[in-house]
């Protein structure tokens, strides 16, 4: 990666996807799906419950049978330049697709939410994401695209990298969040990027970030590695 794709990279990772709370949806409906990088974004269930619960009066969460697992938020193709989002509205989520990987989908790419329609979620990630990435043959299906994010979640265990740095889920602790990006960078060797939610006051843990090329490799999502938002110091919560 040249430097000045790298500087672009890292003015774009800070502008949208470093430090919004909400990301911006533009349904361009655009057929044109050239991206530089996939962003691997893994989220903490409890948080996002706590999200849903409190800030978007949502009632009940469902989370994976191993209570303490990451859980993948998405596989976010993006450009140097802007954001590749809802790039085929044509190619309709089917759910049939993935039947078969359904059962694994409901462990690793979890519908947090307890929404009325089971496939709103992976509806809406393939619609906004997986529809840019179909460039890369390992992206050119819908089946394709999910199976790689169950792959992914397996492969890079954010669990697994936390505990390996001594850093557990507890609500009367606040933890410095660079704490978190420096535990996935001791596995992958490459800089990742951390993401919060404020909710009633208290900054949460959401999500760590892991960048990929596409030739998926892991590498450096440059700075910030922690977004604004999630400041000096955050909560990694046990309960919702």
């Amino acid at each position: 990666m040249s430097r000045k794709s790298l500087l672009l990279l890292i003015l774009y990772l800070s502008l949208h996807y470093g430090c919004q709370h909400e990301f911006t949806d533009e349904e361009t409906g655009e057929s044109v799906n050239n991206f530089d990088i996939l962003i691997l974004s893994q989220q903490w269930p409890v948080t996002i419950c706590k999200y849903w619960i409190n800030d978007l009066n949502g009632t009940g969460c469902h989370f994976p049978n191993q209570k303490d697992r990451w859980t993948l938020h998405g596989i976010w193709p993006v450009t140097f330049g802007g954001q590749r989002d809802f790039c085929n509205m044509s190619w309709e989520f089917d759910p049939k697709e993935i039947k078969s990987i359904e059962s694994d989908l409901q462990q690793a790419w979890t519908s947090i939410y307890n929404e009325p329609d089971p496939y709103a979620f992976w509806r809406h990630e393939w619609l906004k994401h997986g529809s840019c990435a179909t460039d890369l043959e390992s992206f050119n299906s819908q089946f394709k695209y999910f199976s790689k994010g169950i792959e992914w979640n397996k492969k890079y265990p954010i669990l697994d990298m936390l505990e390996a740095a001594n850093l557990f889920p507890d609500d009367s602790k606040e933890y410095d969040p660079e704490v978190f990006v420096n535990a996935v960078k001791a596995t992958t060797g490459k800089t990742a990027q951390a993401g919060c939610y404020i909710i009633d006051g208290v900054v949460y843990l959401q999500e760590l970030r892991i960048c990929i090329d596409k030739q998926l490799n892991v590498i450096d999502c440059g700075s910030p590695a922690v977004c604004d938002q999630c400041g000096s110091s955050v909560v990694f919560p046990v309960n919702v």
